[in-house]
């Protein structure tokens, strides 16, 4: 642009700027190679992946705001509002709207997976006219729409998931629940695999799941199952039952209920567990740690597909998935740390400075 070109080269997680190095992704949001070091960069997200705010932790230990982003609903930028890169000497991040990096090559502002691992799946979204500028391959599934769509016109409530894994499973999980849905069985088939306001009010555990296989791709549309029907389902030949330990994106079925395990550990040997479930007073979605023996005292199976997809919309490091690091003052959890320090015993001539 303006007669600079700029090279980028990826390599997975890593991104090469002009032949040096640029940033290292990671679920928090940024390593920043600046100056012969490496600056910790923190990105604050919406319930819809969108990069709200970024931020630095600064030698005074106090945070400092590098950028921040306000979206129309369709993802432009409102420029009135936003702000990037108040320290010059790093890197504009360009990981936006949803997540998704964005691509002012050429001038054409559309957004792109990270790290070339796929578009949307397969595609390139522009914000400008809230559309892809290809056809969605399942388009025939949802002809009621037209095929360049996103997120079923309803871009506050919904993102567009496409070509998942197990991570991503456990994302579009925490999405539904995000939209606070009430634990309720509805018989309406139009009620259990719509996608409005009153489709997505109130839903139980199997609709939940239906949901979650439906976004990973594992169906090809919203089905309309029971928990009896799932577990005959899971039982089919799309499926494999683990026979170890719970992993990540299993889905826990047992006569009557189904959830989806976020994540295991095998030291305490609990399940941290999202599900629709009404018990008591409380009626709704749920992420609560069960220990293992509450599932082999229910009969549970843990099942996944034979052929899982890799993840898109979440990033998984040296098989460490959704360890989610987050932000607690100033520390983030060892899962992020364990990737970064494994690709330095690898790189022992680079120089890290991790502030």
């Amino acid at each position: 642009r303006g007669g600079i070109s700029t090279r980028r080269d990826y390599a997975g997680a890593f991104v090469f700027v002009n032949n040096a190095p640029g940033w290292v992704s990671t679920p928090h949001g940024r390593f920043v190679y600046v100056n012969d070091g490496w600056q910790n960069e923190f990105h604050l997200r919406d319930h819809l992946g969108n990069t709200r705010r970024v931020v630095m932790e600064e030698d005074t230990g106090t945070l400092a705001t590098l950028q921040q982003n306000h979206y129309y609903p369709f993802g432009m930028l409102i420029p009135s509002l936003s702000t990037t890169n108040t320290i010059g000497a790093l890197k504009d991040n360009r990981y936006l709207y949803n997540g998704k990096e964005f691509q002012d090559d050429f001038e054409l502002n559309w957004h792109v997976y990270p790290v070339f691992i796929g578009n949307y799946g397969v595609k390139f979204y522009d914000a400008q006219i809230g559309r892809f500028h290809s056809i969605d391959p399942l388009s025939e599934k949802y002809s009621f729409q037209s095929p360049f769509a996103y997120a079923a016109n309803n871009p506050i409530r919904f993102v567009d998931w496409m070509g998942l894994g197990p991570g991503d499973r456990v994302l579009i999980a925490h999405h539904l629940l995000s939209l606070n849905p009430k634990y309720k069985q509805e018989g309406s088939t139009m009620l259990r695999t719509g996608l409005d306001a009153a489709a997505l009010e109130y839903m139980d555990c199997s609709e939940f799941i239906s949901r979650v296989l439906a976004g990973d791709g594992i169906t090809e549309k919203i089905e309309h199952r029971r928990s009896y029907d799932l577990v005959d389902f899971f039982s089919g030949d799309l499926f494999e039952k683990n026979s170890g330990d719970p992993e990540t994106g299993d889905i826990a079925a047992w006569g009557g209920h189904v959830g989806l395990v976020e994540s295991y550990d095998p030291e305490t040997k609990k399940v941290m567990f999202l599900h629709m479930t009404s018990y008591g007073s409380f009626s709704g979605g749920e992420r609560k740690e069960y220990s293992l023996s509450y599932f082999d005292r229910k009969g549970a199976g843990f099942y996944r597909p034979r052929n899982e997809t890799p993840d898109i919309l979440h990033k998984t490091f040296s098989g460490e998935a959704l360890d989610i690091a987050e932000i607690s003052g100033s520390k983030i959890t060892n899962n992020t740390l364990k990737m970064i320090q494994g690709w330095i015993n690898e790189n022992p001539e680079i120089k890290v400075i991790i502030k």
